[in-house]
This record gives C-alpha cells, sequence and structure tokens, in this order.
C-alpha cells in the first residue's frame, strides 16, 4: 500500500540477487501481510530503501558467505542504516569455518542449494 507521500508502508522482504526459483517460492508463501521486492543488485536495494519507497523487515541474498552479497552486504546494511534486519543467506556451498563466520556476524540463517 503505498500512502499520501508515495511512500511504501507495507512491510518488505527484499531479495537480493535471487533466482528465479527462489524468488518463485517466495511469492507462493503465504507471508502475511508483506510484500516481496526482488532487486539485481545492492545499488537498487538501496536506491528505493534511501527514498523511503521500501520498508525492509527482512532480507534474504543469494550469495556465498564471503560473497558481495552475503557478510559484507550485511555489514554495509548495518553500517548506514543503524539498524538490525533479519538476514537470511542461500548459498551454494558452506564450510564450518564459513557457517560459524557468518552466524557470528549477524546472518540469522543460511540455506543450502
Amino acid at each position: 500500500m503505498i500512502n499520501e507521500t508515495g511512500k511504501i508502508k507495507n512491510k518488505v522482504i527484499a531479495l537480493i540477487g535471487c533466482d528465479d526459483t527462489i524468488t518463485s517460492v517466495f511469492n507462493s508463501a503465504e507471508l502475511g501481510h508483506k510484500n516481496i521486492f526482488s532487486f539485481n543488485s545492492v545499488a537498487a536495494l538501496f536506491t528505493q530503501w534511501d527514498l523511503g519507497y521500501i520498508n525492509i523487515v527482512a532480507i534474504v541474498s543469494q550469495s556465498e558467505v564471503l560473497g558481495p552479497e552475503g557478510i559484507a552486504l550485511l555489514e554495509l546494511i548495518k553500517q548506514k542504516k543503524h539498524i538490525n534486519i533479519p538476514f537470511f543467506l542461500v548459498s551454494q556451498q558452506l564450510s564450518a569455518s564459513t557457517a560459524k563466520l557468518a552466524l557470528k556476524s549477524g546472518i540469522f540463517s543460511i540455506y543450502l542449494l
């Protein structure tokens, strides 16, 4: 829903770099009154977020733990927005050491493809 200022007031789950399968799963899921917005880049996410067009309540990123949309993105969000948002990571590979590093950094959960 968009308010009188043109800004979205509904809660949004942001998908970053997610493939069609993951996007389809989220689009078909019953998530209450939350919208799913898919972004191909971090820049696109921050553009919408900084303008106040989205109210992000969770982020799902398809990336490796040490990839640019893994821990690095979570740290950027914390630094730029000064908030903690549930951050979920979907990866193709995961070792015990990278899992420990990810969870220690604040990633809520990691899912393997």
